[in-house]
């Protein structure tokens, strides 16, 4: 699922996601990553470029981390840094928060930068709660259907 927001006519966020995440990558490894990998070759890819680290991904696959398997749905958003305290990250995740409840998602995950404050503080105001701490990121979960 996902919903754009826009601001004169003009895209200015986004959030993205999906009810399970175990079956998105498997779809990824099924059916996206296989081809992918073939056309990206590891071994072309072994420097710190951003492209180096993309590649890198597509060939480590996406499975879900087990310290959230009790928050199947995960999603990736996003808003450009002038729109960003305005309220619109919120009304993204509201719009995803309520799709999910009402498909019966038993809960949703997230893994954030360490660094990245401004983003945990937004995370923890809208009653995500830390589950996991990994070596650059740390991982929310949020209930949603008791």
């Amino acid at each position: 699922m996902c919903f754009i927001a826009t601001r004169n006519g003009e895209p200015c966020g986004y959030i993205v996601g999906t009810e399970n995440s175990k079956r998105f990558s498997e779809r990824c490894e099924g059916e996206w990553l296989p081809a992918l990998r073939e056309r990206y070759a590891l071994e072309h890819y072994k420097g710190q470029s951003a492209s180096d680290w993309v590649v890198n991904k597509i060939h480590e696959g996406n499975a879900p981390r087990p310290e959230f398997d009790r928050y199947p749905a995960h999603f990736h958003i996003n808003c450009l840094p002038e729109t960003q305290g305005f309220g619109l990250g919120k009304k993204l995740m509201m719009a995803l928060i309520e799709r999910l409840t009402a498909s019966k998602v038993s809960g949703v995950h997230l893994e954030v930068s360490t660094v990245n404050t401004g983003a945990i503080k937004f995370y923890e105001k809208l009653g995500f709660q830390k589950i996991a701490t990994f070596e650059h990121s740390l991982g929310y979960g949020m209930s949603l259907n008791p």
